[in-house]
């Protein structure tokens, strides 16, 4: 037992040559006192509102890039949307081959679309395997989109006569050239936002006169007798705005200052004032129980419908860059999403529920 006692004594000896003062306890904190703010990461300010409320900025001098003004970050959404759109267009190319070979039989063309899209998907994965920006994958998709688009044109445009192989070579060619282009583009590192405004504005100069050729009856090519020249007519006007307003697009883009994600709500918008807007001008003419009226009223509906979807898409996404033009005057931004809220009870105390938000 005293073997024992002496061993516990050595082994806490030592201890007494650090012993320290004895030091008052700190007193215990105020319960009337307000909370201290809560501790902000190095990239964030903590400022204190004047209701007593706590917010917290992000510091945009913090970042080391700018969705808008650039440089663009390496993202890994820009690598999944380029994975799977080269994935579709690995499959579109498959189907392709397939029709210009001639082949009949349903398994090449389910052979042809499954090889081909494991070849775009595993192309796409293995040379993004470095990083891509969003800027870069939407250049590239973007080029595949206007391939596709234009071989669809070009096709109705010179329809006559064309034999499967020749509309499967037309799509298919269209497909590789357009992705080629866009992969020659994507190595000027363009910013996501000014290539998505000027793809916006291609598409939508022919969506504008497509719709114009319905509500004009094919600029008066509609015939009974001859259906293929308005085909034709369709097909040109559309191939040719195409171009032009791509054209325009790589023009202004420059000088347009804009994210990605307010393109893609401006262009959700215009889609769906669109649709919504096109409908009902249809519904509005059922009466007339004529054709061309039907097709007049949804051709300028839906133009009507997708200018003003554009442009209140334009109004409520007026601030939603804001923190990157902050960013580049050096300032503390406030980094704010988009927001909406449902809440109950409707204007002025009416029952019903009220849709509010930020933007």
């Amino acid at each position: 037992m005293t073997k024992h006692l002496l061993t516990l004594a050595l082994a806490l000896a030592p201890g007494a040559a650090f012993a320290q003062p004895w030091q008052a306890p700190p007193p215990p904190p105020d319960p009337s006192a307000p909370p201290p703010p809560p501790q902000a990461a190095s990239s964030e300010l903590v400022v204190q509102q004047p209701d007593g409320s706590v917010s917290s900025v992000q510091s945009a001098r913090d970042l080391q890039y700018n969705l808008v003004f650039g440089p663009e970050p390496v993202s890994s959404g820009g690598r999944l949307e380029l994975s799977v759109t080269q994935g579709l267009n690995g499959m579109g190319i498959g189907l392709s081959l397939a029709a210009l070979s001639g082949s009949r039989s349903p398994g090449v063309y389910a052979g042809a679309s499954i090889l081909g899209g494991g070849l775009g998907l595993a192309t796409a994965l293995v040379l993004t395997r470095d990083g891509i920006t969003e800027g870069q994958s939407s250049a590239i998709n973007m080029g595949t989109l206007y391939g596709g688009l234009g071989a669809l044109f070009l096709s109705f445009g010179i329809a006559d006569g064309l034999s499967v192989q020749a509309v499967g070579g037309i799509f298919a060619a269209g497909l590789t050239l357009g992705t080629v282009g866009g992969i020659v583009a994507s190595f000027q590192r363009p910013l996501a936002g000014r290539v998505q405004f000027a793809g916006s504005l291609g598409v939508w100069s022919s969506f504008v006169s497509a719709h114009l050729f319905l509500a004009t009856q094919g600029y008066g090519s509609f015939s009974r007798d001859d259906s293929a020249g308005a085909v034709r007519v369709f097909g040109l006007t559309s191939f040719g705005t195409l171009g032009a307003g791509l054209l325009a697009g790589a023009l202004l883009a420059p000088n347009v200052n804009v994210t990605a994600s307010r393109m893609r709500f401006i262009n959700l918008a215009a889609v769906g004032g669109a649709t919504v807007v096109g409908l009902s001008s249809m519904l509005f003419a059922l009466e007339s129980r004529d054709e061309n009226a039907l097709l007049t009223a949804y051709g300028i509906g839906a133009i009507a419908g997708a200018v003003g979807g554009a442009a209140l898409g334009y109004l409520l996404t007026n601030r939603h860059d804001e923190f990157w033009f902050q960013q580049r005057q050096g300032q503390v931004a406030s980094r704010r999403g988009f927001e909406l809220n449902l809440l109950p009870g409707g204007p002025n105390g009416t029952p019903g529920l009220s849709l509010g938000g930020t933007f």
